[in-house]
């Protein structure tokens, strides 16, 4: 029995050195494999991202660690403000997934249906739109038109929820029969941040920051319709300008959200860690609702990698990568999370075509570096 105790004290011994060596070299090999992705990260960007102009904030997390951070440029060039990590830029429509957050938390607590008509919280909307449900609505089914992209902007300008909805009341055809397919509108999230508002007798700007911002210690975010005197620095139009092309939205939900980099990864940790809303209303969130024509894939406020976990994990119902992108004047925006690899990733820029094309090739580089 001794010399039995003492070959397994060896064996057990040996496991551990050979253990610890093997974590050695993993954390080796892993810090040597995002030294080169920061390097060939870093030789994307253009030495004027650096020097001048408009700015740029780039955020990358692996594993809960930081792997790669780029903030330059800047906010406000009119008063010398650079870009850092707690930076807020416009998300444009970025700030879709908390809308739909926002929605889903108001079924968690009873106070909203999926299947509620928008009539019901909107009386002022048009009668025939009673086949219109808040699900139809999170998961651009409802057929209603995308007057952020068909107006010209000029129209938006300070433009209130009670004249578009007297347009509409005026204009009352739909697209479609809501339900029957999938078509992209700005209009049907401008519509559910109405519905929070008026189901929960909050401001907007309140409900996020009591329910999302405050909760996730998201510190530089802030909403449209924030008061002057709550309002922080944030990233301008071009760095120069607060209008965006001479137009001030008024009208948030599909745009109209300040967020950092910092926060936006809060807000990713935030979800993955279901401090917000319940697992199977996560599952509810990132699975897939709708296929657009172009073949992408929709759920709640996101655009879904179709899963491939469930032979692994049978409850996840949802996709495992998911993302928006955002585009709003000379604001370029991207938000993506791959929970299968447990990254994270968000762009933020001011400085629109050159922000667009650097965007797109770190999001390609990105994933070609940490998807498996």
């Amino acid at each position: 029995m001794y010399f039995l105790t003492k070959f397994l004290l060896l064996c057990l011994g040996h496991c551990a050195f050979l253990l610890s060596a093997c974590a050695q070299t993993s954390t080796a090999e892993w810090a040597a494999k995002h030294a080169l992705f920061s390097q060939t990260m870093g030789a994307l960007l253009p030495p004027e991202v650096d020097a001048k102009g408009a700015g740029l904030s780039i955020s990358i997390h692996q594993n809960g660690q930081s792997i790669y951070q780029h903030h330059s440029g800047w906010a406000n060039a009119l008063q010398a403000q650079r870009v850092t990590a707690d930076t807020p830029f416009e998300l444009a429509s970025v700030a879709k997934p908390f809308t739909a957050l926002a929605v889903l938390q108001l079924v968690e607590r009873g106070d909203v249906k999926l299947q509620d008509p928008v009539t019901r919280f909107l009386p002022q909307l048009p009668l025939a739109w009673s086949t219109v449900s808040l699900h139809h609505l999170l998961a651009h089914q409802s057929g209603i038109p995308d007057l952020l992209n068909e107006w010209p902007p000029k129209a938006w300008d300070h433009l209130t929820v009670a004249q578009l909805m007297a347009y509409f009341q005026k204009n009352p055809r739909l697209k479609f029969t809501p339900g029957q397919r999938g078509d992209y509108s700005n209009t049907n999230y401008i519509l559910l941040a109405e519905v929070v508002k008026r189901a929960t007798g909050q401001r907007w700007d309140a409900y996020l920051r009591d329910h999302i911002f405050e909760p996730l210690n998201m510190r530089s975010s802030f909403a449209l319709d924030v008061e002057d005197a709550l309002r922080q620095p944030y990233a301008l139009h071009f760095a120069v300008s607060e209008s965006i092309d001479g137009v001030h939205y008024e009208l948030p939900g599909a745009v109209g959200q300040k967020s950092s980099a910092h926060d936006l990864h809060q807000f990713v940790q935030g979800l993955i860690q279901r401090r917000l809303i319940r697992p199977q209303t996560f599952e509810l969130m990132t699975q897939v609702h709708t296929t657009f024509d172009d073949g992408r894939l929709y759920g709640y406020g996101w655009y879904v990698t179709q899963p491939e976990l469930r032979s692994l994990w049978p409850w996840v119902t949802g996709g495992w990568a998911l993302g928006h992108t955002g585009r709003l004047g000379a604001y370029r925006t991207a938000l993506y999370f791959d929970r299968r690899n447990d990254w994270d990733l968000v762009v933020l820029g001011n400085g629109g075509k050159l922000t667009e094309e650097l965007m797109r090739k770190v999001v390609a580089l990105t994933r070609q570096h940490l998807e498996r």
